[in-house]
């Protein structure tokens, strides 16, 4: 008895590379023993109305588009209480979310045959005052540059796009004042490491070293004894270098509400996400992200004093990468599952890239496993 699979396709999203591609895609489900319809969005929001209305007759959800598309494909699945995985061919700009799991973003055959695999996870989506958001809700430097890029440009140059009308802002920086933060649940302060840090652990392996050496004396047959004193302070060493990479404090807001409070500020960026790229810049919300881990990453750049700290904030975001943390106090992040914002003024804000409209308090949290996801490799 063959499967039915209701296929979404945003057909104005990036570069229309699915549509000429469009046959092999829907043959390639046809032979995984599909029988297909075939659904094209005719505006916002169209995605959502229809899983909510007949994501339940199929066995199988598939969307093509940008990573708005599939957050509004979830929206639906969340929304609907509809409980059926989706596949996801990304056709969009930055593909975002597609990088984040892994997937093939530049061959809509592989992704199509993955779409139809057997293979899923797992997957977090969030909320933003009560709204459903899949990867990102930011406010700020960069991120009302993606509702500003026109669509042209975004098809045309990519994340690219977003740079280009992001940097235009870094003339005349905009702050937006956190003046209450309340964090709900248990979250993980993450502790960046710079330069200094990675100075002061390895000197303190190197005096441990020392003071283990002084105690070698191989006339009174202390030499194994102190041998194994300087393997051990060798060990210790090795794991205040290996510091440098990142420190993830663990936090109990019950006990420490200062966490809170020194939050408090004036950003430029701030941008709670599920993903680990943003833009099409991978790493820029921190390293090991989990889509899975019940929490989200919350990333704030404060407001720069003077040209030295912006120009330490620039080289701090273009010098992200899977292993490269950033070296400036300037940049907080924090693992979190829920919190509460309130600013001085009305801020507008982007959900997935698309205008979120202006809010002057906002609450973000995630909503843990909210659907399952196809991907190449099962995780």
């Amino acid at each position: 008895m063959s499967k039915s699979l209701l296929f979404i396709l945003n057909p104005k999203s990036g570069q229309g590379q699915v549509l000429p591609a469009l046959g092999d895609v829907i043959d390639i489900m046809v032979k995984a023993g599909f029988e297909v319809r075939v659904y094209t969005t005719q505006c916002r929001g169209d995605a959502t109305r229809i899983v909510i209305e007949e994501g339940e007759r199929y066995d199988r959800i598939v969307c093509s588009g940008g990573d708005g598309t599939l957050g509004e494909v979830v929206k639906g699945i969340v929304e609907g209480k509809v409980n059926r995985p989706v596949g996801y061919i990304p056709a969009g700009t930055t593909n975002d979310f597609a990088r984040s799991l892994g997937l093939p973003f530049e061959d809509p055959l592989l992704a199509a045959s993955v779409a139809v695999g057997e293979n899923y996870m797992d997957c977090d989506a969030a909320e933003f005052c009560g709204e459903i958001f899949l990867y990102a809700a930011a406010f700020g430097l960069f991120s009302a540059a993606s509702y500003a890029t026109p669509q042209p440009l975004k098809n045309i140059f990519g994340h690219l796009a977003y740079v280009l009308e992001g940097s235009k802002e870094l003339y005349d920086v905009p702050d937006y004042t956190l003046g209450d933060v309340k964090i709900q649940g248990e979250y993980e302060i993450v502790k960046e490491l710079n330069a200094l840090n990675v100075i002061e652990n390895i000197a303190e392996g190197i005096n441990g070293i020392r003071e283990d050496l002084k105690n070698i004396n191989p006339l009174d047959g202390s030499v194994t004894e102190s041998a194994e004193a300087v393997g051990e302070s060798v060990r210790k060493a090795s794991e205040n270098i290996l510091k440098t990479t990142s420190e993830t404090v663990e936090v109990d807001d019950r006990k420490d509400e200062s966490a809170n409070y020194s939050l408090l500020g004036k950003y430029i960026l701030g941008m709670a996400t599920n993903s680990s790229s943003i833009g099409g810049i991978s790493g820029i919300t921190g390293n090991g992200i989990d889509l899975c881990d019940g929490m989200l990453e919350m990333t704030l750049i404060k407001r720069p004093d003077n040209v030295f700290e912006t120009h330490q904030i620039i080289m701090a975001l273009n010098s992200v990468g899977p292993s490269t943390n950033f070296d400036s106090p300037l940049v907080r992040r924090i693992k979190l599952k829920e919190v509460s914002m309130e600013f001085t003024e009305p801020v507008p804000f982007t959900l997935d890239g698309e205008y979120g409209g202006e809010h002057k308090t906002v609450t973000i949290k995630t909503l843990p496993a909210a659907f399952k996801i196809f991907v190449e490799h099962k995780g």
